[in-house]
């Protein structure tokens, strides 16, 4: 509760509980934890067995980072017996710093004791007499979330050594990734046969993943960030300048690295495991006869030439193979040779998504305000300005040549 509290309760001076049955599968050290924003008290039949009180926080601990209200403790439970777990939670009757409203909020868990090893060796026997190994992998949105930093791309080690593993008995390995951000891949990419990135897909992502391995549904997914190869300083462009640092006046993040992020980065693409926009399907796309041509347009609003012309782009694709499916149609611009100023290499203006059936070509066209591909900002005019030269566009492997000139300015976007 957070702000609006249930009917007929006051900020101050009440308590909740929670009770269940917790009955494990083997005998050994379980781990029982609370995350509470209040003083509470944990109770397996009737027998305390953890105390608190209420844990120094702020409501950005309590909305992004939970675990940090985590207080775990670790109890014997002899398998096939029932244990009756109490946890009882008092308001949280603190202050919040800075006028914040105070949460309310109390969250049981429950792990049962894992052998890793163990629980490896039986992935590995079940996966060695199967035509196909799929294995989930990856982190929850309690090890990943805005509000926070992660510290490492990698793995737990425990996953890595069961995806090793599982793929070196296994005839076909497919593993699928639980992630909001990229993901460290080294230690074991080069021991499946494919990966799908499911990111964090909700409730029906199980059978999302299913129909696309299976092929009843044919993916079209294509990355939003570039994938690094690792979290290193050659790979990352803000390696070094996260987290925030204390420099004397309170935590300071310093982006250096400027517009130079993923794609845009000047990084070689050794540095780059899968890039933005990188994605595959089912079907295999050919691209031909790219054309682009600027022509102006009526707009009297209008507040300067590059605002006046469109930039109309078409391209034929061909699905070559005999499932359809859809391609997603990236147009990018490469600024020009020995320009005065910095620009990305390689920037995305335009989009779009296609369905084609099996062997069918299809001429789709684009349009892009000239503006969006000559465009950059002045910082010390505090403005934008066209920049002058020659543009080459290119979808896949098609380029054509685009000459802009036009030394135009406009302060809005």
């Amino acid at each position: 509760m957070l702000g609006r509290l249930k009917p007929n309760l006051t900020q101050n001076g009440f308590y909740f509980v929670i009770e269940t049955t917790v009955t494990v599968n083997t005998s050994g050290s379980h781990k029982l934890a609370v995350q509470a924003t209040g003083e509470f008290t944990l109770c397996v039949d009737d027998v305390e067995i953890l105390q608190k009180p209420a844990p120094v926080m702020t409501v950005e601990d309590f909305l992004f980072e939970p675990k940090k209200l985590e207080t775990v403790v670790n109890f014997h439970m002899e398998a096939h017996r029932p244990y009756r777990i109490t946890l009882r939670t008092h308001s949280r009757d603190i202050a919040s710093a800075h006028g914040e409203i105070s949460p309310h909020s109390a969250k049981l868990c429950f792990e049962e004791e894992c052998n890793d090893r163990a629980a490896i060796a039986e992935a590995t026997t079940v996966a060695a007499h199967s035509d196909v190994s799929v294995i989930i992998a990856g982190r929850t949105h309690e090890h990943e979330s805005e509000g926070f930093d992660l510290k490492s791309l990698k793995l737990p080690e425990s996953q890595v050594r069961m995806i090793k593993a599982v793929a070196s008995v296994s005839e076909k390995t497919v593993l699928v990734l639980h992630c909001g951000n990229p993901i460290d891949v080294s230690d074991f990419v080069d021991d499946v046969d494919a990966v799908i990135a499911a990111h964090f897909p909700g409730q029906e992502g199980a059978q999302a993943v299913v129909d696309i391995i299976t092929g009843k549904t044919n993916p079209s997914g294509r990355l939003a960030t570039t994938w690094p190869m690792r979290l290193d300083e050659a790979s990352v462009p803000s390696f070094g300048n996260f987290p925030a640092q204390d420099i004397g006046n309170g935590p300071t993040i310093r982006y250096r690295e400027g517009l130079q992020m993923g794609y845009r980065s000047s990084k070689t693409a050794s540095s780059v495991r899968w890039p933005f926009g990188h994605g595959l399907s089912y079907s295999s796309f050919e691209y031909d006869n790219l054309k682009v041509i600027a022509h102006e347009i009526i707009d009297e609003k209008a507040s300067n030439e590059s605002s006046k012309v469109t930039v109309t782009i078409a391209v034929d694709v061909q699905n070559l193979s005999e499932v359809a499916g859809y391609e997603v149609v990236q147009v990018y611009s490469n600024p020009p040779v020995n320009c005065m100023i910095w620009k990305p290499r390689s920037e995305l203006i335009s989009f779009t998504k296609v369905w084609l059936e099996s062997h069918e070509t299809r001429r789709i066209g684009l349009s892009v305000p000239q503006r969006d591909i000559s465009g950059y900002w002045d910082s010390v005019g505090g403005c934008w300005r066209s920049l002058n030269g020659i543009y080459q566009i290119t979808i896949g492997a098609c380029a054509d040549k685009l000459h802009i000139d036009d030394m135009g300015t406009w302060s809005g976007l």
